[in-house]
């Protein structure tokens, strides 16, 4: 049995189904970018799939904490690369590591102002999932379905992680393949709230490790869901969910590796159509 079979509704809800939507036609004349929303999806390894599957929790004791992100900066791998589970800290974890073998460094620099200045490109990276992107004075929102209903992560408007707060100064020093580490503790509110006045209704905190692989890029993404990290505090979210902790952490895995194996492909296509057509990156402020 092909592990592609495992990719069903009861097994991975929402992602199993990608896409079920599709373009307006005023969406498509709005972005000379449109086509690349009929890109086929690219699906998670095997790996990754069999490590998200329900029921498949890894022990808390190979997960690591967010004041531990500095065990990133380090030639291998951790013990735990992809998997979820709850903490007895009462927070969620997950790992998700993508392989992009076609992406280089210099694509990164195009790819997170394109998807920020557009919301059909938004869409494009993760048809279904991303719904709505909104600029705001201090970073975005960006409405998407984490796999339990559309929620609203207010994208830089939380806690910036540094590497120095893991005592990283020299990234390429303890690990040479280092490209990019950005991460922090995103609010998170309901789509009908106003982004800029708000109160959250969950915290949500994720790094991205990001290094060269071969001829490409490796992206590892580390999770926690219910709490945030500021000055060596923790802050714990006690919001209550009809979704239990355990399978929200599991979707939210599942979002992560849905959302990077899409970038994986989408970025070196629209990446080639914009030098070929003599397109600048767009800026998202404009």
């Amino acid at each position: 049995m092909s592990y592609t079979e495992l990719i069903t509704v009861e097994n991975f809800g929402p992602y199993a189904n990608i896409p079920s939507t599709t373009l307006t036609e005023e969406e498509r004349q709005s972005t000379p970018y449109s086509q690349f929303f009929d890109l086929p999806i690219n699906l998670p390894s095997e790996e990754t799939i069999k490590a998200l599957m329900p029921g498949n929790e890894i022990d808390p004791s190979i997960a690591i904490l967010p004041e531990e992100c500095g065990k990133l900066f380090a030639p291998g791998y951790l013990e735990c690369e992809n998997g979820y589970c709850v903490l007895p800290q009462g927070f969620g974890f997950s790992a998700v590591k993508i392989d992009m073998p076609e992406v280089q460094p210099e694509m990164l620099q195009f790819w997170f102002p394109w998807y920020l200045s557009s919301t059909v490109h938004y869409k494009t990276w993760l048809p279904d999932m991303h719904i709505e992107m909104r600029m705001l004075e201090r970073g975005h929102a960006s409405t998407e379905d984490l796999g339990w209903g559309p929620e609203l992560p207010l994208l830089g408007a939380g806690f910036m992680y540094r590497m120095e707060d893991f005592g990283i100064t020299d990234p390429t020093g303890n690990d040479p393949d280092f490209i990019r580490f950005f991460g922090g503790a995103t609010p998170i509110i309901s789509p009908e709230d106003d982004p800029t006045n708000f109160e959250p209704k969950a915290y949500l905190s994720m790094v991205n490790y990001v290094r060269r692989k071969g001829t490409g890029l490796e992206w590892r993404v580390r999770t926690w869901i219910g709490v945030a990290y500021q000055n060596g505090e923790y802050i714990l979210d006690p919001t209550e969910s009809p979704v239990p902790l355990l399978e929200r952490v599991r979707l939210l895995a599942c979002h992560n590796a849905w959302e990077w194996n899409r970038m994986a492909t989408l970025l070196p296509a629209i990446y080639k159509f914009a030098k070929e057509n003599g397109l600048e990156a767009p800026d998202p402020r404009a």
